[in-house]
């Protein structure tokens, strides 16, 4: 059965809802993580903390510096400040990587403190 359903970007989302602030943004798209980025670069830079789950055993999936070469950019700088879990297949090679990154953009900005999430601490 084949079903249709309407996708936006986050850049639309955010322009459409009026946001002007992310404090943390989670993504977990089973290999479609290239394209969501692709979708967000201004939300982006809005964008303080950002946890992705790169699956890079996806058809067609994303490599590492396909992914990060979204998270840099005149108004968006985002570090790595912790890997999480690291899932491998059963050949050993890698399945998905939880990455936290924050956004050095925003380092002198007063802002909330989070703890790591559970997948990540």
């Amino acid at each position: 059965m084949t079903q249709t359903v309407k996708v936006t970007t986050l850049d639309a989302f955010a322009k459409r809802n009026h946001i002007d602030r992310i404090d943390l943004l989670k993504i977990d798209a089973e290999g479609a993580e290239e394209q969501i980025l692709k979708g967000a670069s201004q939300t982006l830079t809005k964008t303080i903390y950002l946890l992705i789950e790169c699956s890079f055993d996806q058809l067609g999936g994303s490599t590492m510096s396909s992914l990060v070469k979204h998270l840099h950019g005149k108004e968006k700088n985002f570090q790595l400040i912790e890997i999480g879990d690291i899932r491998r297949t059963p050949q050993r090679e890698l399945a998905t990587i939880d990455f936290f990154f924050k956004n050095l953009r925003f380092k002198g900005a007063r802002q909330k403190q989070y703890p790591l999430p559970a997948s990540i601490g």
